[in-house]
């Protein structure tokens, strides 16, 4: 489990990590992207510690993934997007 300032710490660090290897700038903005809102889920629901679980939680529930009319590949795509994003904080 990650408590909250090492997430933050984390964060700034793929972030620069991604910079470092020259990702776009539109790929370095959705992965800040997912990051803040990871922080304000975690604020919202009062979780103190990150893991898997609140890395899965988060990812199911945003309107884009739990949306069932939206088209599966969009959906699944989406989806995918964030958890890897996210599985890069817990490794």
């Amino acid at each position: 489990m990650i408590k909250i300032q090492l997430l933050k710490e984390s964060i700034k660090a793929v972030l620069k990590e991604l910079e470092y290897q020259k990702y776009s700038k539109c790929a370095s903005g959705t992965h800040s992207y997912i990051y803040n809102g990871i922080l304000r889920y975690m604020q919202a629901n009062k979780i103190s510690t990150f893991n898997e679980k609140v890395c899965i939680d988060y990812v199911f529930s945003l309107p884009a993934v739990r949306d069932k009319s939206i088209s599966p590949d969009h959906h699944l795509g989406k989806g995918l997007t964030y958890v890897f994003a996210c599985k890069a904080l817990v490794i």
